[in-house]
């Protein structure tokens, strides 16, 4: 099982010799768990002297504690079986970042507390959780598409159809797999809705439907770089609206 109690007593014991704070052993644990031949075993081993801090009668980092929460229920994500033990930390770390104002630690949250309820075929829990994570994730990249001039659109876009060409792709980067959705290993797809201008340019970019683990904005930020030989109607470019799905799929 992840994270025996005697196996916990014992990292308590080495993490309080080592001096190492919550959060250091945290970022060692997300570096451990870039090598996918070792990182597992090695991440377990720090992320259990990490969570050995958080205990109650001890003074800790909340917010580390927190993301050691959520980091633990990624890890346990792909171990069928052995998710129920995340679940208390999951919420306790909803809870903090409930409290603290974080969206995107909250949104993290809430959608691996989703994906553990999911696992223990509690449906209506897992929908209602992923629910709230869509929400953020949307606000999120509205507030994306806010900060980036370039990303607003003025004008009037049309649909592809009769009449009017669709754009053809010139150069369409593929989105970034996240560190998160990679530790957890969860595959999916975004849709979002874009204008591709008569310039060519991909702008006004809205989210559909989310996948969460930091992957829709990926997706965002992917599409943002795409470019097209624009749509054509009576010989002229013009704007056009679109859906686009992105899928993310690990090899």
């Amino acid at each position: 099982m992840f994270l025996r109690s005697v196996f916990l007593c014992a990292v308590s014991v080495l993490s309080a010799q080592t001096g190492e704070s919550v959060a250091d052993l945290v970022a060692k644990t997300r570096e451990a768990l870039k090598d996918r031949d070792t990182g597992r075993a090695e991440g377990e081993r720090l992320l259990s002297q990490a969570l050995s801090q958080c205990r109650p009668a001890r003074p800790v980092d909340n917010k580390a504690c927190a993301e050691a929460a959520v980091l633990k229920g990624l890890f346990v994500l792909p171990q069928h079986g052995s998710t129920e033990s995340a679940r208390p930390e999951l919420e306790n770390a909803v809870r903090f970042y409930e409290a603290s104002g974080d969206d995107a630690g909250l949104a993290l949250a809430l959608e691996t507390l989703a994906a553990i309820e999911a696992a223990a075929g509690h449906a209506p829990e897992a929908q209602s959780l992923r629910y709230r994570a869509s929400v953020l994730r949307i606000r999120r990249i509205e507030q994306l598409a806010s900060r980036d001039a370039a990303a607003k659109f003025i004008g009037n876009a049309i649909r592809i159809g009769p009449g009017v060409s669709p754009p053809q792709p010139e150069h369409k980067p593929e989105p970034s797999y996240t560190d998160d959705a990679r530790i957890a290993k969860y595959q999916g797809s975004v849709l979002v809705s874009i204008v591709i201008d008569a310039d060519g340019s991909v702008r006004d970019v809205k989210l559909i439907r989310s996948l969460g683990f930091g992957l829709d904005e990926s997706a965002y930020n992917a599409v943002r770089g795409w470019h097209f030989k624009p749509s054509m109607k009576d010989g002229e470019p013009v704007a056009v609206t679109a859906n686009v799905e992105l899928n993310f799929r690990l090899l």
